[in-house]
């Protein structure tokens, strides 16, 4: 194709020779003469204003004389006129259009999985199964079995001990399955190849249908699994002020007919990728509609990239109360089937690894 990679550049370095710091001065000297040839064709003046100033010069001159005789064609002043136009049109509009197509091409937007691999294609297969979970009502409370020596004082500790059976555990389990099982997580990577900078970066997920699809933003990666015990109200520690994430990734929550995610980037500097802090959780249950959009102050229009989502391929499936009040390490073990092919407990695993290698460092 003509606007492929290579050509813009070899077009903008032509015109980048073709257009020196006074480019405006040489198109209007251009101009100046052809409108001269055009009006002394017709006229004759600039020829009799020579030839005068010649003979008062230097006398009279037949060799001179017969050299002037005649008058320029017309055409040689439009075709000048017609040229330094053109010319002028290449440096300023042209050049631009140019440099528009040359940021448009070399701007590159990808999506990346938890693990920051490259999400290849225009189709995002969900992993896991969705599934269908019990009624909350028929959920249990969550009550361990504690064995308690000595009655009176000891009764008297357990209670205010600093941490305590969470009822909930099982209902929080039900809710993390339901939020969870069956979607997607992507973060987005934004490439400037180009040698010059990209201004006014703005980048829009858009996630069509949401009558059969879920997005947010988030940043827990891994999310914090549900905990059988929690604090203690009579001695939890005091609150402390928190402002919550600081997602670069934003939800504009002023459209209905689909999820709107903005990522203003701001200018990126040639040759260089950024790449998002937040993630978006997608989760649909038929395929649905994803679409990227790029803008640029150095862009003559958005560049728009459509890509589709498919729910997982395993289907639906009904969890019992003995998968949500099973054992720690069986629960585990179902959540790394139903949510995306257990990476997100992967991920886990090794930020665990990692935090226990730095414990075990000599001091």
């Amino acid at each position: 194709m003509f606007f492929e990679k290579k050509n813009i550049e070899k077009i903008k370095r032509m015109i980048d020779i073709i257009k020196p710091k006074y480019y405006s001065f040489i198109t209007k000297s251009v101009i100046f003469v052809g409108l001269g040839i055009i009006v002394e064709s017709e006229t004759g003046i600039l020829k009799a204003i020579v030839v005068d100033i010649y003979i008062k010069v230097f006398g009279g001159s037949e060799i001179f004389t017969n050299l002037l005789e005649g008058n320029p064609s017309p055409w040689l002043g439009f075709s000048l006129v017609f040229v330094a136009l053109v010319y002028h049109y290449l440096v300023t509009t042209g050049s631009n259009i140019l440099e528009q197509k040359f940021n448009s091409e070399f701007i590159e937007l990808s999506l990346l999985d938890p693990d920051e691999n490259y999400i290849d294609g225009n189709q995002i297969q969900a992993r896991g199964n969705l599934v269908d979970l019990p009624s909350e009502s028929n959920i249990p409370d969550y009550n361990p079995v504690e064995s308690v020596t000595g009655g009176g004082i000891n009764e008297i500790m357990r209670n205010f001990s600093s941490k305590r059976g969470n009822r909930d555990f099982y209902r929080e389990r039900s809710q993390f399955v339901k939020n969870w099982a069956g979607g997607e997580l992507v973060k987005l990577k934004l490439c400037n190849n180009s040698n010059v900078l990209a201004r006014n970066i703005s980048v829009e997920f858009r996630v069509y249908n949401p009558e059969t699809s879920q997005a947010k933003n988030t940043m827990d990666v891994p999310p914090p699994l549900p905990k059988s015990k929690e604090d203690n109200a009579f001695i939890a520690p005091p609150m402390v002020y928190d402002r919550g994430p600081s997602y670069d990734i934003k939800i504009d929550k002023s459209e209905i007919y689909y999820y709107k995610f903005v990522w203003d980037v701001g200018d990126l500097q040639a040759n260089t990728c950024l790449k998002s802090r937040t993630y978006l959780f997608i989760k649909v249950i038929e395929c649905t509609e994803v679409e990227l959009v790029v803008y640029c102050d150095d862009f003559s229009q958005p560049k728009k990239q459509a890509l589709i989502i498919n729910p997982p391929s395993d289907g639906r499936i009904q969890l019992s109360l003995d998968s949500l009040t099973s054992s720690e390490e069986d629960f585990e073990g179902l959540i790394r089937q139903l949510i995306m092919d257990g990476q997100l407990e992967e991920i886990r695993d090794n930020i665990q690894e990692r935090i226990q290698r730095e414990m075990d460092k000599p001091l």
